[in-house]
Order: structure tokens, then sequence, then C-alpha cells
């Protein structure tokens, strides 16, 4: 009877002290930074440079920080293909249409996170150094999605 009640006891303990405990010894907890592209689809095709839709092949993670590069087959150009041909640093791959995009794990972009063999619409604009980034989240490859994004691009908007 005894060892019931000491570990009832012991149990109530840990409940109590278990919250208190994972709080950081600091005493504050950093709010997480809100995202910032919660913006309709057509707004954010209209500030990206460029538009591809491509698969992941391989993610590269950077030490010490959240975000991280993917190399990116491309399978198709919406939008900036002047851009991927001649403008970003790496070159893309003429030979396996690979590009290099940075900015996966950014906080302030809502859905940023990519796995190998995902095939995602990519919204991205070159950085000062050349290198794609990305600019919004990125996008779920739909029938719908792909019609809106090629409306968009092409300044043909779709009414349903």
């Amino acid at each position: 009877m005894d060892h019931r009640v000491t570990l009832s006891v012991l149990l109530a303990v840990i409940c109590a002290v278990a919250p208190a405990g994972s709080q950081p010894l600091h005493g504050r907890v950093r709010p997480r930074p809100k995202c910032t592209d919660a913006q309709p689809l057509e707004q954010r095709t209209e500030l990206a440079n460029v538009i591809v839709s491509g698969y992941v092949g391989k993610v590269m993670r950077k030490p010490r920080t959240l975000q991280y590069n993917c190399e990116v087959q491309i399978v198709r150009i919406f939008k900036g293909e002047e851009t991927v041909h001649n403008g970003i640093s790496p070159p893309m791959d003429p030979q396996t249409n690979q590009i290099m995009v940075t900015g996966f794990g950014d906080p302030a972009i809502c859905d940023n996170a990519a796995h190998v063999g995902d095939v995602k619409l990519l919204l991205l604009d070159r950085d000062r150094n050349g290198f794609l980034r990305l600019n919004s989240s990125l996008v779920r490859i739909t029938l719908g999605n792909l019609d809106m994004t090629n409306a968009f691009v092409k300044g043909k908007f779709l009414f349903c």
C-alpha cells in the first residue's frame, strides 16, 4: 500500500515539475517569426522573377542554421527562362536541367520544407550574388495550380 501512495505522489510531482522544466533557463520563450507569404498564388506569381516546376534531387543542409539548399531538376519553366539559362550562379547543368536553389527552411516562408523526391512549383528570385532563392511557399503540383500559374504568367486570368 505504501508503494502505491509513494508512486502516486512521485507521479504528481513529476507532472507538476515537467512543464516548468521544459522552459528555457532565461525565462522567456521566443515567439516563432510569422511567415510573410500569406498572399494568393496570383500575387506570388507576379512577385517571383522565376517560376519552375521541379524535382528535388538532393538536399544539402548547412551547419548551425535552419536554412538549406536543394538541387532541383527542372521539369518546366513558367517564367524567367532567360534568367535560368544565363543569369544564375551556379549555372544550370544543360545535361540534367539541374539548378541549385537556396532559402529552404527560411522561417519567414510558410511552406518551406523540401525532401528528396518532392515535385513542386517553386517561385524564385535571383539574389545579388546570382543564386536562385525561394521567394514564397512551395506550391503543390495539381492540375488547378498548374493551370492558374500558367494563366497568371501569360496574363490570362481564369474565372471559375
